[in-house]
């Protein structure tokens, strides 16, 4: 597994090493840095994903309206490669209607749909994810319903109750 993503982490920038692969995991990850925020377009990003998209076996974009799964979208197509969108709930109606919903919309009109079209698997991490999807009459060749992971571990040995109400000086309900 190889990811290709940029430096961004919401509005600041992440310090992370540039231009070159890290292993995280047993997993290859190259960070690129962002020159269009607002879009998360990377030029470098553009040109490694151009230079080596021909040794992978599938694309998965991982959310929309950024330049890095239009990307994604635009090699698999031309490559014929298969191609994995997950929304990551951003379809959804809510999300869809905060922030910008006239230019969300016009760019899911012109860009995003095409893209879902051309996706050979659309993964939705909620039943709710995608019935909300499929009351938009947006495109669907297949999906897969899977929830984001949760490792049942970490939670193992959480302090009993009142832990946080004591430890922060807090009085108790009633």
């Amino acid at each position: 597994v190889t990811v290709y993503t940029t430096n961004l982490a919401g509005n600041s920038r992440m310090d992370v090493p540039l231009f070159k692969e890290i292993n995280i995991d047993g997993v290859k990850v190259w960070y690129f840095p962002v020159i269009l925020k607002s879009w998360e377009y990377s030029r470098s990003f553009h040109k490694k994903l151009a230079e080596t998209v021909e040794d992978f076996d599938i694309i998965h974009a991982d959310s929309l309206f950024r330049a890095p799964s239009a990307l994604g979208a635009y090699y698999a197509k031309k490559l014929k490669k298969p191609f994995v969108m997950s929304p990551r709930g951003i379809l959804m109606k809510e999300p869809l209607l905060r922030r910008h919903p006239i230019i969300k919309k016009i760019y899911l009109d012109v860009v995003e749909k095409n893209n879902l079209r051309q996706a050979d698997l659309i993964h939705f991490t909620s039943e709710i994810e995608k019935r909300e999807y499929l009351e938009q009459r947006l495109p669907l060749k297949q999906a897969i319903i899977s929830p984001n992971g949760i490792d049942d571990e970490t939670f193992k040995d959480l302090p009993g109750k009142g832990f946080f109400r004591e430890k922060y000086g807090l009085k108790n309900k009633k």
